[in-house]
């Protein structure tokens, strides 16, 4: 083969592979923000389940200052009750003294239902956060293996271009320029090879893999004999003739 061909065939591998990089480069970032996303949702629903717990805990305390309140107020109205010197008097006590137990049994009620609520989320609470740190690791992990690819990929861009470059330098200028220019065109598929393409069991036809027009089979002929390379007649592209064909 061509020594020409074989460097233009190697610097549009290295286009191919720099083309797949480049497009694995621009989905990485997306995937990384959407994991980092849902691990700022998993500790955000953490957060939540923790602060829900303690509020309830803080509630719980709360009752049971007020319960306390309610039994210093029945102590008081008792000692005042000893104190009172009519029975109108002794009779208005004691209803407060009934209303303020009234008070007491509805807050220790209340405090029931509520240490049970607490009790209830108390054990509930290592199972629930341990799952989401559980999700949350893998999301993590699935995050760092994704940026170790993204510095790998750019590693591997600039390797590949650095490579590509000191290809182009093998060049003559007339092909390094015609290459470029066909590459900006045609992307990672400025070079393209003849191909056999079954006309009936009886003839074949040799195209372009490129565009698949039909090749003249004195073009083909000239570029197996010759094992070098020339243009499309129908796209432009450089073409050759394949040997493993």
């Amino acid at each position: 083969m061509d020594e020409i061909l074989k460097v233009l065939i190697a610097i549009q591998n290295l286009d191919s592979e720099i083309e797949k990089l480049r497009h694995k480069k621009i989905s990485l970032p997306k995937e990384i923000q959407e994991l980092e996303n849902e691990i700022q949702k998993l500790s955000a629903e953490k957060e939540k389940i923790i602060t829900s717990f303690k509020k309830e805990e803080i509630k719980l305390r709360e009752l049971e200052v007020d319960l306390k309140e309610i039994q210093e107020k029945i102590r008081n109205f008792q000692e005042k009750s000893r104190q009172v010197k009519s029975n109108e008097e002794y009779r208005a006590m004691i209803s407060q003294i009934e209303h303020a137990n009234m008070e007491k049994l509805k807050k220790e009620e209340e405090i029931v239902v509520q240490m049970e609520l607490v009790e209830k989320l108390q054990r509930e609470l290592p199972e629930k956060t341990k799952s989401l740190d559980e999700k949350k690791q893998e999301l993590e992990k699935a995050a760092n293996i994704s940026k170790q690819q993204l510095a790998e990929i750019e590693d591997q861009l600039k390797w590949n271009e650095e490579k590509k470059k000191v290809l182009l330098e093998k060049l003559p200028d007339k092909e390094r320029q015609l290459y470029l220019k066909l590459q900006s065109r045609f992307g990672s598929y400025a070079i393209c090879k003849v191909v056999e393409n079954d006309v009936s069991k009886s003839e074949k036809d040799y195209v372009c893999s490129g565009c698949y027009s039909v090749l003249p089979l004195s073009f083909v002929q000239e570029l197996k004999s010759k094992q070098t390379y020339s243009r499309c007649p129908n796209c432009g592209r450089i073409i050759y003739y394949h040997e493993e064909m």
